[in-house]
């Protein structure tokens, strides 16, 4: 998720010439992402505690399902309500690649900068 920020969030913002218009990018990237700050902030916290847990237990890491536990109860409400944004942002986003050649060329780019990811490819994030 990090990675996605960085690429598509700070991408867009960070562009020398506008790729989406400035007056509306605040509201494309609302549109498009909605609440994928929420779920960053849960992921990242997730991570620090266990990055904490194998620490404090290193080398024979106990149980990490309180943390797990802690984290899917807080994950509920913004995966619930990223999931039912999606196709707002499915057609936002569509609209845009059809409608701008600067976003297209962008996507064309973004999806092939050589920043390694461990699972799935980037495209499937958005």
């Amino acid at each position: 998720m990090v990675t996605f920020h960085q690429v598509y969030i700070e991408g867009l913002r960070s562009a020398d010439e506008p790729i989406v218009d400035r007056l509306r990018l605040e509201i494309f990237l609302d549109d498009v992402f909605h609440n994928y700050r929420s779920l960053l902030d849960i992921h990242t916290d997730l991570l620090e505690k266990l990055h904490a847990r194998q620490e404090e237990q290193h080398p024979r890491i106990g149980a990490i399902s309180d943390l797990i536990y802690d984290a899917a109860l807080r994950w509920q409400d913004a995966i619930i309500e990223y999931g039912s944004h999606y196709p707002k942002a499915k057609y936002a986003w569509e609209l845009e690649k059809r409608t701008n050649p600067k976003f297209a060329a962008f996507l064309d780019v973004s999806l092939n900068v050589d920043i390694p990811t461990l699972r799935s490819d980037r495209a499937s994030f958005l």
